[in-house]
């Protein structure tokens, strides 16, 4: 409820909420006179709702104003479910469900079975098993990307009437930050940093400043921290809920960055395995225009923003999608460690005329390739 109001008015609802309970003050026999002796009051909430620990502490407890005390509180945390819970909760509420075979189902799906243990992203996974289990039985792919297109989705519509930010929104603000704290190479960030972070953005898009001016910005920072997608881990610093979660939003950003024509977005670090596995899934939707855009980004290096073009290319080739060969190359004094190129015996992989002058590319594997004119000199091969 205190999500939609400032952090004043939702201290004001607190306190009215306490009004139920007996004074913690008065006397046992006393409180046996008005009937309220044995009120409890349950207050329920996202453990990352709170910007630290201390400030939860300070609204739970009225500012040590309202003589409630850490002692009147029973504290719970819902922890995850084990995989016997798992496999217990999927019996008990997908009918006909072969829990063996759906946990066998989620576990081949990458990092499926860390979402499993969370109540209420089992639940959603529990919806959607028996669609994947009929595409398994009949050969077709089961692509995680789906999958996870389709939890955030479930995941934004529940919270759609709690929140400031509507869904396309939130989807947005979560791309943008998942390449942001990459690009910064931490995966948890301070509380202030966050919100920072959060002014910046705004400030910085017209769109999101025209829609959300006018929105007291504290709730706004709320609002962000009690995304669906975040959690707050220890005392003060935010991160994504799931490595997986951050690898798919950050493919998201640089797949809509092909979308959109902005190769700028492209120079950060060369991310993980796993987002680059979740952007091959959603670039093979419309991998005429991602050719187009890679095959720009490729023409001229530009530092960063060309390595990860070139990754990305290889890491396609390697998985068996054959993205279109840009006309050019250019990677002269790129740092492309640990590249692997692999065609095959009757297509070798066109890497005619690359230009690797300077450029450092240790440990570079290259398995049935045409590699005629590729430009060399100076280059680290180790």
């Amino acid at each position: 409820v205190t999500v939609h109001m400032t952090p004043g008015d939702g201290q004001r609802f607190i306190r009215e909420l306490w009004r139920v309970l007996p004074d913690p003050f008065t006397p046992t026999r006393e409180k046996a006179t008005t009937g309220r002796h044995n009120v409890r009051l349950l207050v329920s909430c996202r453990s990352h709702y709170f910007r630290r620990v201390w400030e939860q502490n300070t609204m739970l407890l009225g500012e040590q104003r309202e003589g409630v005390r850490s002692e009147h509180y029973r504290a719970l945390t819902l922890l995850p479910f084990t995989e016997e819970q798992i496999g217990d909760y999927l019996r008990r509420n997908v009918p006909g469900i072969d829990a063996d075979a759906a946990l066998a189902t989620i576990g081949s799906i990458h990092n499926l079975t860390d979402l499993a243990s969370r109540p209420y992203t089992l639940s959603l996974i529990g919806d959607l098993l028996p669609e994947l289990e009929r595409r398994a039985r009949e050969g077709k792919a089961v692509h995680a990307v789906d999958l996870y297109d389709e939890m955030t989705r479930q995941w934004l519509l529940r919270d759609s009437g709690k929140h400031q930010f509507n869904t396309t929104q939130k989807e947005l603000l979560m791309e943008r930050l998942a390449a942001a704290m990459w690009t910064s190479g931490q995966r948890d960030w301070q509380v202030d940093r966050l919100e920072h972070w959060l002014d910046d953005t705004i400030e910085a898009d017209t769109r999101l400043k025209g829609a959300l001016g006018n929105t007291n910005r504290d709730v706004l920072k709320e609002d962000l921290r009690t995304a669906t997608f975040l959690v707050r881990p220890d005392t003060d610093s935010f991160r994504f809920g799931h490595t997986s979660l951050q690898e798919y939003f950050l493919a998201r950003h640089l797949a809509r960055a092909l979308d959109d024509k902005r190769p700028d977005a492209w120079a950060m670090p060369v991310p993980s395995v796993e987002t680059l596995d979740f952007l091959l899934q959603l670039v093979d939707r419309n991998a005429r225009r991602a050719e187009e855009e890679l095959s720009a980004m490729l023409g001229t290096y530009i530092p960063a923003q060309s390595e990860l073009a070139f990754r990305f290319w290889a890491f396609a080739s390697g998985k068996g999608v054959w993205l279109r060969r840009p006309a050019a190359i250019d990677l002269a004094g790129a740092n492309v460690p640990d590249v692997e190129l692999r065609g095959t015996k009757n297509v070798p992989l066109d890497l005619r005329h690359i230009d690797l002058r300077g450029a450092v590319a240790l440990r570079l594997r290259v398995h049935h390739a045409d590699l005629s004119g590729t430009q060399l000199q100076s280059a680290s091969l180790q």
